[in-house]
């Protein structure tokens, strides 16, 4: 999923819609629950669960 986040913030991405549909379907963030785990195991301490809000506020449509 955050890979599909970090491409909708890179303006040279071409297949936007799609990956707009991969992160607003049914597997994507309507399964994020909130618990900011991602977060917390991620190997490079990425903050996942910050990106993932974004999404959830609608930030990257």
């Amino acid at each position: 999923m955050l890979a599909n986040i970090v491409r909708l913030m890179d303006p040279r991405e071409a297949a936007k819609q799609e990956r707009m549909d991969i992160l607003y379907g049914n597997q994507g963030i309507p399964r994020c629950h909130t618990a900011q785990a991602c977060s917390f195991v991620c190997p490079k301490e990425i903050d996942i669960a910050h990106f993932i809000g974004l999404a959830k506020e609608g930030e990257f449509r």
